[in-house]
């Protein structure tokens, strides 16, 4: 006798996966268990959270002081239809605008699990990758919103969200956007401290206000070298001198660290000393010279080598360290004669070592000299471009304080 094969019910009532119990939740067509949620006492709107439907979100309206207003009104319309019809991955998601009861106007959103950029910085928890993550992920959304001819103006830490899953950004707060589409309250708005030059001033503004924004986040977010580059740029006087849009801001944060760039060239100069090295050692050998002979040059080069490389690496080393502690324009003329210095002394050093080790009328003394200089050479390029963000930032740092020595 066959086995009755179980009904669909008593597989879902024998099934191990999931989780289920026997409470009856309140499941409701209206928002229910709404609850004030971030008050701000200088702002004209107030956020709630509430429940629909099993989903939690979050509700902006109006203060009821200020309900009456009609350009209050505008002003929330206007952040709905900008906020409306943006969908990025790190933007909140604005999903719809109705009356809701007690709150009047009100715009629905997507709640967040997550806290603000501010608190994220206060906890400690902005390591440097997840710095660079974060700007690069402002810089996709602040992209996406300049495509769609729209600024924010108001970027800054308080108005970025950082999910508790994988830290994401998503970007809020859109109260004081702007749009070419929109000809009302067209002001100057924003946070003073975040605020472009030509905000401030109530000029017309372009993407690179937002950017400006970016880059005093940048400098609160982290103390790498690069990126405070990056952001000094960011935060230029002039617009024309900053990047031309967030994607080229995002790729400058994406760019190789000096050093990894010059890895290739590091390797490519290994080769050719090895080939040279070769070529030598194989042209002795045929020239009727017992390879020992060859293998005893070799050996000579490779060593006064590796000496001239531990005392570059000693003497660059600690010179560049004094780099940060530069304030004056005397110590960087000083700091730059002692590089410039140092490169011809490896150069006598390199030479000397080379005299004292080989015959110079030997017809292969004059390669080994070339390759000897092209090493020094080589490391002398290596230390500057290692150190090159460091010697523009405090060169920056210096030429902002110009003023200060002519008693300006």
């Amino acid at each position: 006798m066959s086995e009755e094969l179980p009904t669909l019910k008593q597989s879902y009532d024998c099934s191990d996966s999931g989780f289920v119990d026997n409470e009856q939740g309140v499941i409701s067509s209206e928002f229910v268990g709404v609850e004030s949620y971030c008050h701000n006492s200088t702002s004209h709107t107030e956020l709630h959270t509430a429940t629909r439907m099993g989903k939690r979100f979050v509700l902006k309206s109006l203060k009821e002081e200020y309900r009456d207003f009609p350009s209050y009104r505008s002003l929330l319309h206007k952040e709905f239809e900008i906020g409306y019809h943006l969908s990025h991955p790190n933007i909140v998601q604005t999903i719809t605008m109705e009356h809701v009861e007690g709150l009047s106007d009100t715009i629905v959103m997507e709640y967040i699990d997550g806290i603000t950029l501010t608190e994220a910085m206060s906890r400690g928890m902005i390591t440097r990758d997840v710095a660079r993550k974060v700007v690069c992920q402002i810089c996709d959304a602040l992209q996406y919103i300049h495509s769609l001819q729209q600024i924010h103006r108001d970027l800054k830490p308080d108005n970025i969200m950082l999910t508790h899953n994988g830290l994401n950004v998503k970007i809020i707060d859109f109260g004081l956007s702007d749009s070419d589409s929109h000809a009302i309250f067209k002001h100057p708005a924003g946070t003073r401290r975040y605020a472009s030059p030509e905000l401030v001033s109530g000029e017309k503004i372009d993407n690179r206000s937002d950017l400006f924004a970016l880059g005093v986040i940048i400098r609160k977010l982290t103390t790498d070298r690069r990126m405070l580059k990056i952001a000094n740029r960011c935060c230029a006087e002039s617009r024309n001198k900053r990047y031309k849009d967030a994607a080229e801001v995002k790729s400058a944060v994406l760019q190789p660290s000096t050093l990894r760039r010059m890895l290739p060239l590091f390797a490519a100069i290994v080769l050719m000393a090895v080939s040279v090295l070769t070529t030598i050692f194989v042209m002795r050998s045929s020239s009727g010279e017992v390879v020992d002979s060859g293998a005893k040059y070799a050996n000579i080069y490779n060593s006064i080598s590796m000496h001239v490389d531990s005392v570059a690496n000693a003497r660059y080393g600690a010179i560049y360290s004094r780099l940060d502690n530069i304030s004056t324009f005397e110590e960087m003329r000083e700091f730059t004669n002692d590089v410039v210095a140092t490169y011809n002394e490896l150069n006598e050093l390199s030479i000397n070592m080379l005299d004292q080790s080989l015959d110079s009328t030997n017809i292969y003394y004059r390669q080994y000299r070339t390759s000897l200089l092209q090493s020094v050479l080589d490391i002398h390029t290596y230390y500057n471009n290692a150190y090159v963000d460091t010697y523009v930032e405090v060169s920056a740092r210096l030429s902002d304080t110009l003023p200060k020595y002519y008693g300006e």
